[in-house]
């Protein structure tokens, strides 16, 4: 499976029972073509826009990863900022978020439905599937992000994704 250049998606693959190959981005048409890595790992965009769907046989929609963006500040700077202007940025950046997610959501409903058009075979992962990938991949959290701050930031986020489910 063709991932970019990170210890941590190797890692994963490995963990998976499957083997990771890095490969530069610029080189992911390429090596899919002619057979230098099986598959690829991208949101549905970078597949569509890139055209990888023609190069490849199956498209899986796994939702194992998510490209995340974030609006951040130095902390002392934005408390020095008066109430009224932190309140703006606040309504600015959940507006924009909510405006972004919103437009990605309809983009990838088109690019899903094109590459399905164009003979692919398509496959989204059942709830089930995705729950056992997700219980599979635990233990590597921890190995992985094993320092007593990382395991107690993991677990905030477990329980932050929890109360959302």
């Amino acid at each position: 499976m063709r991932v970019m250049e990170s210890p941590v998606l190797i890692e994963q693959y490995k963990h998976w029972g499957g083997s990771a190959v890095p490969v530069p981005y610029a080189e992911v048409y390429n090596s899919l073509q002619q057979g230098l890595v099986d598959g690829q790992e991208n949101p549905l965009q970078t597949i569509f826009l890139n055209k990888y769907h023609e190069v490849q046989n199956y498209v899986i929609e796994s939702y194992h990863g998510t490209m995340t963006y974030l609006l951040m500040a130095n902390k002392p700077w934005f408390d020095g900022l008066p109430d009224n202007v932190k309140q703006v940025i606040l309504e600015a950046e959940e507006a924009g978020r909510l405006a972004a997610r919103e437009d990605l959501a309809k983009k990838e409903d088109d690019y899903r439905e094109q590459i399905k058009a164009s003979g692919v075979n398509f496959y989204r992962l059942t709830d089930e599937e995705i729950a056992a990938f997700r219980e599979a991949s635990l233990p590597l959290h921890k190995k992985i992000y094993n320092t007593p701050e990382q395991l107690e930031l993991l677990e905030k986020l477990y329980a932050a994704i929890e109360a959302v489910q």
